[in-house]
């Protein structure tokens, strides 16, 4: 074994505990989408795996030597194409343009066994071509992108006819590198830490498959790119496992914050936006309780219940404006914080929630609403903003109550 293949055992190491805490975190938290981050991870392994104890030179080299081109080709694939999302989410389109890989995947074989004459690179360049135009028109895309990757293509070709085969392999996997980058950059919206490590380590992958083929001219600097090479397998999968952990993190965030059965902010979220409407201005509270609610319940089960909220949750969210928040605070109770009129709104609450509700596929139920209104016209001078959101909270509630009690 190489000193070279040795310097990649630690970086071995260190992948294989990872993809075992992303197994075990798949088994804790099935609805995080870590399936396709594993599935890539997993041909990263194999390569590196192949790479670190694979012979040098010799006809039982081939071998290895392909299984690594295409274990390379195919993680960038799955980078691009499904990291991010859940693969039971993966369209229609996303599956076909699979046939793209097909021309590459040829390409990285003809040169993983050592032909090196340019008839079979022009062929799989030509497929490629013909590949990315013909999906194109089927799935009614712009041109930018079949344009980009005939660019490509035609790159390819040149190198081969000029007899600069490695160029040709190697840059098909710098630009799919490239767009996966670029793909994970624009999918994984939220601005982190993990998403930084993860694109900017596929954007270095990237340029070591672009530079390859001349760092081999130039020996003293092959040490450095090697390192730089193996290492960004090791920071995509440091990048995956933040991009992961971040989401949860935001996920228990979300759920600290919001009903889970409506998606509105809950009682906590509630009074924060209570406290900063104070502060911005007049403010008003508009407490609304549903009549009926328990009878649906009561007569439907409480799956008809929870589906009437949902029903109710929409109609209200219909009504906000910019500076509006609604929230459930349980039950059947929902608060609306406006700067608005409370009392119009209030009849347009009514009229929102009146109308009939489907609550299955034969029996539609009618409920109506008791509302409790308070105001605080300006933002306090002395009271402190927290008593002053308690005590709106309090007088819109006493108000709903005394009108549920009217309405009896």
């Amino acid at each position: 074994m190489s000193l070279t293949q040795l310097s990649n055992l630690p970086y071995l190491a260190a992948m294989i505990v990872l993809i075992v805490i992303l197994v075990a975190l798949q088994r804790r938290q099935p609805r995080i989408a870590i399936g396709s981050w594993l599935i890539g991870l997993s041909f990263i392994l194999a390569s590196l795996l192949v790479s670190s104890f694979m012979p040098i030179g010799g006809w039982f080299y081939v071998v290895p030597h392909v299984f690594r081109l295409c274990s390379d080709l195919l993680a960038g694939i799955v980078f691009m194409l499904y990291t991010g999302r859940p693969l039971s989410r993966s369209s229609r389109p996303s599956l076909l343009l699979l046939l793209n890989v097909l021309p590459l995947l040829a390409l990285e074989v003809i040169y993983g066994l050592d032909i090196y004459y340019p008839r079979p690179y022009l062929l799989s360049a030509v497929a490629g071509v013909a590949a990315c135009i013909l999906l194109s028109i089927h799935l009614r895309r712009d041109w930018l992108l079949p344009t980009a990757q005939s660019a490509l293509w035609i790159v390819i070709a040149t190198f081969a006819l000029h007899g600069n085969y490695r160029a040709a392999a190697y840059w098909g996997l710098g630009a799919v590198y490239a767009a996966a980058a670029l793909r994970l950059w624009s999918r994984l919206r939220q601005a982190t830490l993990g998403r930084l490590t993860v694109c900017i380590s596929l954007l270095v992958w990237s340029a070591s498959f672009f530079i390859h083929p001349w760092i081999l001219f130039n020996p003293r600097y092959f040490p450095m790119a090697d390192l730089i090479w193996t290492m960004q397998k090791f920071f995509v999968t440091i990048g995956m496992l933040l991009v992961l952990l971040e989401d949860k993190v935001r996920e228990n965030e979300y759920l600290a914050h919001h009903d889970s059965l409506t998606g509105l902010p809950n009682r906590r979220l509630m009074e924060q936006h209570l406290r900063a409407a104070i502060q911005r201005g007049p403010t008003s509270v508009v407490l609304i309780d549903l009549n009926g609610f328990k009878a649906v319940n009561d007569r439907y089960g409480h799956h008809a219940g929870d589906h009437l909220l949902h029903i109710v949750a929409h109609r209200l969210l219909n009504l906000l404006h910019k500076d509006d928040t609604l929230a459930r605070l349980g039950g059947d109770e929902f608060v609306l914080i406006t700067p608005r009129n409370p009392t119009q709104l209030a009849d347009t609450i009514r009229a929102a929630i009146s109308p009939p509700a489907k609550i299955n596929d034969t029996d539609s139920v009618t409920v109506n609403a008791s509302i409790g209104i308070a105001s605080l016209p300006t933002t306090p001078a002395t009271e402190p903003i927290d008593e002053a959101a308690s005590h709106l909270l309090r007088l819109a509630d006493h108000r709903m109550y005394l009108e549920k009690q009217s309405s009896r």
